[in-house]
């Protein structure tokens, strides 16, 4: 059987051979395309501005120039881009060729085992030889990339590459595919139909007619950042209209936690909504306490009597009312506020009357049922329709196809009573469209235990966020769990340390102390904070050491750099942190606080990095720590240089280009190579997630799971069916959503004999503050990523930067000694 499965994966790889040089022909054309839409845009911006000149002050000429100077950035952009796939392109195919031959070695190697001729002959091995030969400057230029303008570049149109194709990869986490990403991405156009612009949700034939579902277009339940983008807009409640100025928090009762309401203030007479959107503040902001308005609005400065606070209960009673469609240009619908998690509001738009059907009853074709054919019902806070395609006229319509999100827009049409499909921006044949084929939504409907309920998706970004989270599996290599080639495992080094309480602090303390040689000093948190409540004294005393350290390593360090990144809005609800800052700030500490675009941003990373010293951590710096148990791990000099420039650009805090995209892009491969994984919200890299994805769908005989939730349940079917599979699987939590306590307890149910062992460890003292994941424990994962799914699959409400590292053997059996010696601590409390 291994010699067979040994024999597929290097079959698979050869037939792939004659491809590899399309994929490097394919990128240089984008790069060629790219350029010459960058000199167009050049030319344009030269045109606007000579406009412009001719006619100051004129709005039509002020804003072409605008316009034009928008798409030269956008255009530099996509050069940056596309060098970048080009380069990564070039360096892939040497590694892939040489993957193939040692996938053809241990295919011969195995067959010899079992008594069976070889499977790869002279013939086999000359077409790798030829390979080697015709990408020889890859080689011998240690991958470097070979000019666009190289004589050796092949004319005429570049050829098709397959998708997804993950062994040459356009992009490393997704795979190699026939057009640019952009193209790909872009959103299926609505359809005309009924005097309203619909998406075309579904296609099922009814006695063998094609009829479309249709839901309004822009209507749909969706998320948006209070901060960046609701604060200070016109909202309704109660038939009144208020100013949005956000979320607060109060304590109800002593001994609950605080809870959320809005603030609504009284709407000045006559006073003009405030745009949607606003420029945006730069990616990070430094040495700020109070942030800037979202909108152009004042602060509010009347008496506090005068707002008015809705409970989180009632949020659905406050509404607003925008245009939908692209650009703010299609209908106006008005929405319900919702739940806010991490500062991203739920908006429910209100349910509309739908049209009267038997107009258009008539339009029903072939004989169709009308009731199925052409019909309206309220879908839960969606208009849908179904109508016949042939109604939608003979043009036809874009679609996705189910399964093939990533591969970009099909368009579907009718012609002489045949229906046909074809790819829309790539070569492809037209072919008769089936009842097989399955049509994608323009959204997915995918369940959000942070809201308990369903959230809608694009489609497409939904799709491309589960496959880079998707670990790769390499029948060829079986030492360790995760044979993925983009993860690497952590270099032999100080073993991670397992600490209790404030004992965490030891990490951070003794990089700052004993130091003078000006060297920078970055400390992340998710959180900080050196006063509280609920602390005791002891907590209090040791949270403080770490602000007298830091003030101390700067009375030493007058000249180094010294900054604190941590999250705005968690240090905005400890009004105690405000003298604390300023006392830093004093001192010439910057604080950096991840900004928001598109969607909230937080860091959820921790760790200390000084000069090229980093140490990543599970806990942040804040007084009630004593209830909880942290992991550290000091990183090998090499992945700690890695970590520190990495850490450098993700965070910086002006203009974040193109090139700068590309270079954190190549940092953090570097470090997952190594070993250092992170989940990075500026580029959408789950290194983290599909870290945790090879160890649980690649172990062989057991998996341990110890997380402070699991709320993800596709990772928990992971792991039901890994235990089907007859591995022993032991999930050790503080928190289960109700979906993956139900698929657990159906599991065990319907399967007695499953080594399957659920254990909630909410009541440990201290408790495990850590996420972690062993394999058959020879591999593991320690770090500051939760199993939710906004975690693990980067394209939910919310987006967070987090941190971790894969070890090897020796490493996973210290800190599963040091987790089992916390195991026993509770039985002998126990006792």
């Amino acid at each position: 059987m291994e010699a067979k499965e040994a024999r597929a994966v290097a079959d698979a790889r050869l037939a792939a051979l004659p491809g590899y040089g399309d994929v490097v022909v394919n990128a240089r054309a984008d790069v060629m395309r790219a350029r010459d839409h960058l000199a167009r845009a050049k030319a344009a911006v030269e045109v606007a501005a000579r406009a412009d000149e001719r006619n100051p002050g004129g709005k039509a000429t002020t804003e072409a120039l605008a316009k034009a100077k928008q798409d030269l950035v956008a255009a530099s952009e996509r050069v940056d881009s596309a060098e970048w796939i080009l380069q990564q392109a070039n360096a892939r195919v040497p590694h892939a060729i040489e993957d193939l031959e040692n996938a053809m070695v241990r295919a011969n190697r195995l067959a010899s085992h079992v008594n069976q001729p070889p499977p790869f002959g002279a013939e086999a091995l000359a077409k790798v030889e030829h390979a080697k030969r015709e990408f020889a400057p890859m080689f011998e230029s240690g991958k470097k990339t070979p000019s666009v303008a190289d004589p050796g570049l092949r004319s005429g149109a570049p050829p098709v590459v397959k998708n997804p194709r993950a062994d040459l990869p356009e992009d490393p986490l997704t795979g190699a595919f026939a057009s640019p990403r952009t193209d790909r991405a872009t959103p299926p156009t609505p359809v005309e139909y009924d005097g309203k612009k619909w998406d075309v949700v579904g296609v099922e034939f009814v006695k063998g007619k094609p009829v479309v579902a249709l839901k309004e277009a822009g209507v749909h339940r969706r998320y948006m950042p209070m901060t960046e983008v609701l604060k200070g807009r016109t909202v309704k409640y109660e038939g009144k209209d208020y100013t949005l100025q956000g979320v607060r928090q109060r304590i109800v009762a002593l001994g609950e936690p605080p809870k959320d309401f809005l603030v609504l203030e009284p709407h000045a007479e006559g006073a003009e909504a405030a745009p949607l959107r606003v420029p945006q503040p730069p990616r990070n902001r430094t040495s700020l306490w109070h942030r800037p308005p979202a909108a152009p609005h004042q602060e509010y400065t009347g008496a506090e009597a005068d707002l008015v606070k809705v409970s989180m209960e009632d949020a659905n009673k406050v509404t607003i009312t925008f245009k939908t469609g692209p650009s703010g240009a299609g209908p106006e619908h008005t929405y319900a506020l919702g739940p806010v998690r991490f500062d991203s509001v739920l908006l429910t738009p209100q349910r509309e009357t739908p049209a009267e059907p038997e107009a258009r009853n008539s339009q029903v074709a072939g004989g169709a049922n009308p009731s199925s054919a052409s019909e309206s019902s309220q879908h839960g806070d969606m208009l849908e329709r179904k109508v016949p395609l042939s109604a939608l006229g003979k043009e036809g319509f874009e679609v996705r196809l189910q399964g093939k999100e990533l591969e970009g827009l099909f368009r579907l049409e009718t012609k002489d009573g045949t229906t046909t499909i074809r790819p829309v921006d790539r070569p492809g044949e037209t072919r008769p469209f089936t009842e097989t084929d399955v049509v994608a939504g323009r959204y997915v409907e995918i369940y959000s235990p942070d809201f308990k309920g369903m959230a809608m998706l694009d489609a497409f970004h939904y799709r491309e966020a589960q496959v880079r989270a998707t670990a790769t599996i390499d029948a060829t290599k079986d030492d360790v769990p995760i044979t993925d080639p983009l993860i690497g495992t952590l270099a032999p080094g100080k073993p991670s340390q397992l600490d209790h309480g404030t004992a965490s602090f030891r990490h951070i303390l003794g990089l700052l102390k004993g130091r003078s040689a000006q060297e920078p000093v970055t400390l992340f948190n998710f959180d900080l904070s050196f006063d509280d409540v609920a602390s005791t004294s002891g907590e209090h005393e040791k949270t403080k050491e770490v602000l007298d350290a830091l003030l101390s390593y700067r009375s030493h360090n007058s000249n180094a750099t010294m900054r604190v990144i941590a999250d705005e809005r968690m240090w905005n609800n400890r009004p105690p942190n405000e003298a604390m800052v300023n006392t830093l700030l004093g001192a010439g500490i910057e604080f950096v606080y991840p900004q928001s675009t598109a969607k909230p941003r937080i860091n959820h990373s921790k760790g200390i990095c000084v000069g090229n010293d980093v140490v990543l951590m599970t806990g942040a710096v804040v007084p009630k720590v004593s209830e909880k148990a942290e992991v550290a791990t000091a990183l090998p000099p090499e992945a700690a240089r890695l970590y520190v420039d990495y850490l450098k650009l993700t965070f910086k805090t002006d203009a974040f280009t193109g090139e700068d995209k590309a270079k954190l892009a190549s940092l953090a491969a570097k470090l997952a190579s190594k070993g250092v994984v992170v989940n990075d919200p500026m580029i959408k890299t789950p290194y983290a997630a599909r870290a945790i994805d090879g160890l649980i769908t690649g172990a062989t005989r057991s998996i341990r799971v110890t997380v402070s939730e699991l709320q993800d349940v596709a990772t928990t079917q992971k792991l039901i069916e890994q235990a089907k599979k007859g591995l022993e699987v032991t999930i050790q939590h503080r928190g289960l959503d109700e979906k993956s306590r139900e698929a657990l307890s159906e599991a065990m149910r319907e399967n007695p004999g499953l080594k399957l062992k659920v254990e909630d460890i909410a009541a440990w003292k201290p408790y495990p503050h850590f996420n972690a994941v062993f394999a058959d424990g020879a591999q593991s994962y320690v770090g500051t990523a939760y199993l939710w799914p906004n975690q693990l699959v980067m394209a939910h409400h919310g987006l967070s930067h987090e941190c971790g590292v894969v070890q090897g053997e020796d490493a996973t059996k210290a800190l599963l000694s040091q987790l089992d010696a916390l195991q026993a601590l509770q039985a002998g409390k126990a006792r």
